[in-house]
Formats: C-alpha cells, structure tokens, sequence
C-alpha cells in the first residue's frame, strides 16, 4: 500500500495545497513453507563457513545492532591472555617507547598527576534559558542563558552551544560568542562546583509568530586512581577490598622497607591540597572625568605570569549607576585559555548616564578563588553649555603691561541667548584697556560686556590689557558668564608679580 511521509519529512514541498507525496513499497517476495523433514546438514567443527555477503542498505538511516551483554567480571585473574606475561626483573623494567605502545595494543600509556581528581566525581550543570513573553518585528530584544555546575566535583571542556533562532538576527552576544553556520557557541572551559555563567543573546526579530531555540551544554568529567607498585622483593601491603583504591598508595608509603632511608615520603594525592596559582595581574584604565552622554572605553589588560598556561578564567565587571551598558550593571567573560608569560587586552565600552562619582569594579576569577581586582572612579558632570579659557602669564614685572586673554566657547549643538561677561580683577592690577567695547567699575576693578547671542561651536576672544603695581605672589583674574542672577561660567587664573616697589 502506498505509504504517506509524516508532515515534516524533506521531501513534502512547502506548498500546503499541494497532495502529499507518496513512495509505493515494493511487494515481499513470497514466504516459502519449511518441511518437517528436511534435512538439515551437520557443520561440523573443520568444515569452512564462507562469509555471508549482505546487500549494501538502500538507506542513509543508522543501523541498529544487538549486542549481547558483556561477561560479569569475576574477581580472579583476567584469563585469555595472548600469551603468558614474561618475568620483568626490576633491573630489566624501562618505560614502554611509543613504538612498543603502537606495536602492541596491550602497553600501558596513561599517567597520573598529583592534581588529577579521585574518587567519585559527581558535576552536574544546571542550564536555564530565559526569553521574553512577547516582541515585535525589528525590535531587539535579549533573551539569557544560565549555566551553573551543581555539583560536588568540577566539570572540565564544558561548551555551551545555542542555534539562532529561526526568523530572527543575531546583533550581538555578551560575552563573545562563536558562529559556526547559525550556531553559537561559547567555550567556558573549566568548571567548578558553584561555578556559573551568564549569557545574553540580542536579536532582532524578522518575522511574526513563535521565536525560539534549544540551548545545549557539553562537559567531560575526570577521574583518576593510584596504587604503588613495590619495587625488588618488597611485599606490597595488603589492600582491603572495601578501602578506596587511592589509599594503596598511603599504606605502601607509611610503611617502608626498613633496610632502606624513608625520602620524602608522600601521602595520600586526596589529602593534598591544591596550589592556588595567583600569578595573574589585572589593570583596567578608565577616564578620569567625562560627562552626561560621553561613550567612555574601558580597558582590561590581563597578564599570566605563570609557566603554565591557565584556563577556566572570568573576568567579571560590575558598574554604577551613573554609567549604562545594553546587558546591565553586572556583566562576565569567560576567557580561552591564556598562554604562560601571555597578555590580553578586553575592551568595554559605557555610556555615562548621571551625574556623580562612578565606579567601576573588575574582578578576575577561577572558580571561588579571586585572582586579581581593580577598582576605579569616573566624575562625570553635566556637559556645560558655555566654557571660560584664560591665558594669563605665570608672572610679570611691576610697571610692565600685561596682556588677559579670554576665549568664550559654546559646547551645544544650538545658539546661545545673549549673557553678560565679567572681569574682577585684584586690587594689585591697574586697568589700561581692552580690546572691544565694555564697560569699567574702578570701584570694584571690575570690567563688563555685553554677549550677543553665540552661534552653536563658535568661540569669542576677549583681551584685557593690565599693569601690575605691587609685589604679590598671587593676583588674580576672576571671570563669569551670568544670565540675569543665574552664573553659567566660571574661571580664576594668577600671576605672580617681580620686580622692586615704586617710591
């Protein structure tokens, strides 16, 4: 009979309207009866079985074989070697040579540090993907993915991977992921328990209906065990069945052959604890100042001034709230593996927000260890509209005519309403002239003009010309931009006066 594909096999085209496909199945040849009585010939042990040829499948689909179960392991000696094992004396006993390895399948080739880990090994990562209710078309949204390792032991080559999803496009990650043909994935190496990680997807949706996709996480567990082979004619010390196999190696080692000096004698790997390498240096450089809607960088630069080459890394940067980034206020990378004697540069990039002291906080990270940290303050302002340039000499004679520059600048992008400028100076400055109209108060030694009204980016240049009359280590020239009672600008400048008194 004709059979009908389901709905989403590749060869249904995508016109709904369209009949369903059908592939007929060839009729099966037909089943012939076995007789009671036929005869059927003895294969005795000598007689040659010729190997059964089967048919090429027709098919791309996997095959399915049946294995019987493996033989129950018995707690005796492995039987069926090869050939018997040879007597090695001590004397003749030397590291197998790769050739040896290659040549016979049987040759040991696995080692053993004494960070590897023992014992039952139990990670287990924990994976949520959260997404928005709802959306529209051309509006990005975020959706996050939360990785944590649960466990009691530490998960190794852990990748996370996430395909974009469909109708959809991807405008960003935080951190930086891999794409492979649709495909993100991120490489977040080693993984202790507690560990977790957070990433954010942006994108931007093209089309109506349901947006979505399946994130998947990979990781490798290791486990390692040690005995101690006794060397010569030692007698290996008794190991008890329901002992860990690791505690061989303690009880070979506490007690020693007698007739030799104990050496440096080492105790079970798992009481060890584990060398905390903190030779990593952490510096971030920010701007000192910036203002209401500047787009500051910042810069990581991380070095491993280790001999070994490290790995399972975070750099983790937490920011005020006068400053704004697209993913938040609390944002982690995870770093590849960083080379011995190795140096990374990170850059980030912020938005200062509000007025006020900003902090930013960066923290290196290996599991639960802190590496190395760096924290810095921003001052940002509110960008002002009108900015004061003085230029006043360091210092000048008494007698002499001294020039005051003043250079008026309007920051906006819009021109400025018409303001008043004013120069007090210090009773120890004489006023001669200056360069355009104003107005001048020997009272109070102050000078005025009037601003017209400053087109936006344009610049101004006014010029007093004093004579300092005493000696002073400090006179002043104060200036101010006012509108009505309100003060838009500020600046102070002085001079230092030389020279001997007049009679």
């Amino acid at each position: 009979q004709p059979y009908p594909l389901p709905p989403s096999h590749p060869l249904i085209p995508e016109d709904d309207s369209a009949p369903p496909t059908s592939i007929p199945l060839a009729e099966p040849p037909p089943i012939q009866p076995v007789s009671d009585t036929a005869a059927v010939p003895p294969v005795s042990d000598t007689t040659a079985v010729p190997p059964v040829s089967e048919p090429a499948p027709t098919t791309t689909e996997s095959r399915v074989l049946d294995l019987p179960n493996p033989p129950a392991l018995s707690d005796g000696p492995v039987g069926n070697l090869p050939e018997p094992p040879a007597t090695i004396t001590p004397d003749a006993a030397q590291p197998a040579s790769p050739a040896a390895a290659a040549s016979d399948p049987l040759t040991g080739i696995g080692t053993v540090d004494q960070a590897a880990p023992q014992g039952i090994q139990q990670p287990r990562m924990e994976i949520t993907k959260t997404i928005p209710s709802d959306g529209a078309i051309g509006t990005p949204l975020i959706y996050t993915i939360d990785i944590q390792n649960t466990g009691k032991t530490t998960a190794y080559e852990v990748i996370l991977e996430d395909p974009i999803p469909q109708g959809a496009k991807l405008t960003g990650t935080v951190p930086q992921a891999e794409l492979d043909a649709g495909r993100l994935s991120w490489e977040l190496g080693t993984m202790k328990p507690g560990d977790q990680h957070k990433i954010l997807v942006r994108v931007v949706p093209t089309r109506a209906g349901d947006l979505g996709s399946t994130a998947s996480v990979r990781f490798a567990s290791h486990a390692a065990a040690i005995t101690r082979i006794a060397a010569n004619n030692a007698t290996p010390a008794a190991s008890t069945p329901t002992a860990p196999i690791a505690k061989a190696a303690a009880t070979a080692v506490d007690s020693p052959d007698p007739a030799k000096p104990t050496t440096n004698a080492t105790t079970d790997a798992a009481t060890i604890p584990a060398t905390k390498k903190t030779g990593i240096t952490l510096q971030v450089s920010t701007p000192a100042r910036a203002k209401v809607g500047d787009v500051l960088t910042l810069k990581f630069t991380l070095t491993n001034h280790t001999a070994l080459a490290q790995t399972g890394i975070v750099l983790r940067n937490e920011i005020s709230a006068q400053l704004e980034h697209p993913a938040g206020g609390d944002l982690e990378y995870p770093l590849p593996s960083l080379a011995a004697g190795a140096t990374k540069e990170i850059t980030l990039q912020v938005t200062a927000k509000t007025k006020g002291a900003a902090t930013n906080t960066a923290t290196l990270t290996s599991g639960q260890t802190l590496l190395a940290s760096d924290k810095d303050t921003i001052q940002i302002g509110t960008p002002q509209v009108l900015t004061i340039e003085q230029t006043v000499p360091p210092q000048a004679s008494i007698g002499a005519a001294t020039e005051l520059k003043i250079v008026i600048t309007n920051n906006s992008l819009a021109p400025t309403q018409p303001a008043t400028l004013s120069q007090t100076l210090a009773p120890g400055l004489d006023f001669l002239a200056t360069s355009s109209q104003s107005d001048y108060d020997p009272v109070n030694g102050q000078i005025s003009w009037q601003l017209g009204s400053l087109p936006a980016g344009a610049t101004a240049t006014f010029t007093t010309t004093v004579r300092p009359r005493q000696i002073a280590s400090k006179l002043t020239s104060l200036v101010r931009i006012t509108a009505g009672t309100r003060i838009l600008a500020t600046s102070s400048q002085s001079m230092k006066t030389v020279g001997s008194k007049a009679p």
